[in-house]
């Protein structure tokens, strides 16, 4: 949220939910595609389709590595 609340265009609602649901889908842990287990949780809560779209633009967007470091 702090990362948020710098950035200018950030949607504090998008980042929040993103940084909840950065795991749901994660390759090491699920065999979803299309950030199928986020993408249901969101629907299931009423969250707009243009929305759900963001927040996995988000999510699809940050990753981490060890190996990167």
């Amino acid at each position: 949220m702090m990362i948020a609340e710098k950035e200018e265009k950030a949607d504090p609602e998008i980042v929040a939910l993103a940084a909840l649901l950065h795991d749901a889908d994660d390759h090491k842990l699920f065999h979803t595609e299309n950030n199928a287990n986020a993408r249901s949780f969101l629907a299931e809560n009423r969250v707009p389709e243009e929305k759900i779209d963001q927040i996995c633009t988000a999510i699809n967007s940050v990753s981490f590595s060890r190996n990167r470091c």
